[in-house]
């Protein structure tokens, strides 16, 4: 099964929308130094993070970000995608390749505190603008997240082709300085939510450890 190119293509060259915020465990001061490169790819899930079945890639430098080529029918939801695209395409990344037709990549990123300033004021934007927006043949709806970290932002966009149904999950946590990105993507066949969460709280865990 191939998904539309035009709706899941950023998401399969990423390596892999879904944003609704959930209040933060507990507020903190983001820390002026942003992360190193060995924090943050320390900070990356392993295939040991999501059982048998799974297969990693290399890890790479983010070049692009899942919502990169996303158009939507309000205008305040492709401005928050912009100001995303630019602010989320850093970091690095490692996507994995499970049973089926799941792929998942996951992403680490940082910044000094003006710039986390920045990207958690984007998460916002996109949690408030993007929900119940059309994306090209697709819906985009919030996605409930557990609570971790400094903050979870979720969004899951879903379209059905003849294929079938093709389903991304988007899914982020704040730790201090440091962004954990969860990409949950399903080409047709049956999604699993459940990885989605246990990725993303896996991912605040190791956040939490290098950001001590």
């Amino acid at each position: 099964m191939r998904p539309s190119p035009r709706l899941f293509g950023a998401a399969i060259a990423a390596g892999a929308l879904a944003l609704t915020a959930a209040p933060a465990a507990h507020a903190a001061a983001a820390p002026a130094k942003p992360l190193t490169t060995t924090q943050l790819k320390a900070a990356l899930l392993t295939a040991k993070d999501f059982g048998k079945g799974f297969t990693a890639s290399k890890v790479q430098p983010v070049k692009n970000t899942v919502l990169a080529k996303m158009k939507t029918d309000r205008a305040a939801c492709n401005t928050a995608i912009k100001q995303y695209e630019s602010l989320f395409r850093s970091g690095w990344q490692a996507a994995f390749l499970g049973k089926g037709a799941t792929m998942v990549a996951n992403q680490t990123t940082t910044g000094d505190a003006a710039r986390v300033k920045r990207m958690t004021a984007t998460l916002r934007a996109l949690t408030k603008h993007c929900h119940g927006v059309t994306a090209d043949t697709g819906r985009v709806t919030r996605l409930a997240l557990p609570k971790a970290g400094n903050g979870t932002y979720g969004l899951r966009v879903t379209e059905t082709t003849d294929e079938g149904t093709f389903t991304l999950d988007l899914a982020i946590v704040q730790v201090k300085n440091g962004f954990g990105v969860v990409n949950n993507l399903t080409l047709g066949g049956r999604h699993n939510p459940a990885l989605t969460k246990t990725a993303l709280t896996r991912s605040a865990a190791k956040l939490a450890r290098v950001t001590r």
